[in-house]
């Protein structure tokens, strides 16, 4: 697995360890206390940096399990300040992609894994994930346009679990989201209803 997967896998991983997930909005002018795609993925791409600091740039001098990620961040960019510079502008560019995926929004909701658009969601991801990887990263050129994409695949991989049943029937990390053609379990098709009356008693 070449860096830059390394990174995607770890990033995506990170952001999906959260607390709990309601159905969040994108930034936190929409909602100051609860879990937003900004806030989440700030902070996951904080935890992939210090795990890769620790482990791939300076292995030996810092603890992951006793420092926290901004503590080891804030170390390792006193000594150097560029890095501090390059990360915060990968960071933004990130964000801007996330921007990027809630505009899509409006042209169908495979972006959002609505309407039981699940599996075209899935095909959306793994289209979304080849892009990314058929991108030559030694092309700084190309960095920005590597990290838009990023963005967007992670606004969709979140709204999954926001959007969906998934935590509330018990699932944990799906991981062929994304990844493989098939989630590996059954969804219902767009016709199919998957709601009931709340005053039915058979939804009680």
């Amino acid at each position: 697995m070449n860096v830059r997967m390394l990174l995607v896998t770890n990033l995506m991983c990170f952001i999906l360890i959260i607390p709990e997930i309601n159905c969040f909005l994108y930034v936190e002018y929409h909602d100051q206390i609860d879990f937003t795609h900004v806030n989440i993925t700030r902070g996951a791409i904080q935890d992939v940096a210090a795990i890769h600091i620790a482990s791939y740039l300076e292995p030996g001098k810092y603890d992951v399990v006793r420092q926290n990620a901004s503590e080891i961040i804030r170390l390792y960019f006193q000594k150097n300040p560029q890095a501090k510079d390059r990360y915060k502008i990968a960071v933004n560019e990130i964000l801007q992609g996330l921007s990027m995926g809630e505009r899509n929004v409006q042209q169908s909701p495979k972006y959002t894994m609505n309407n039981e658009q699940i599996e075209e969601g899935n095909r959306y991801l793994n289209e979304k994930r080849s892009l990314i990887v058929s991108l030559p990263i030694d092309d700084h050129q190309l960095l920005t346009a590597i990290r838009l994409q990023i963005g967007q695949f992670i606004f969709t991989l979140q709204d999954f679990y926001s959007n969906t049943n998934w935590i509330e029937i018990g699932g944990g990390v799906l991981n062929s989201l994304g990844w493989n053609d098939t989630l590996g379990f059954p969804v219902a098709q767009a016709n199919q209803s998957t709601c009931k009356d709340c005053t039915e008693p058979s939804a009680k």
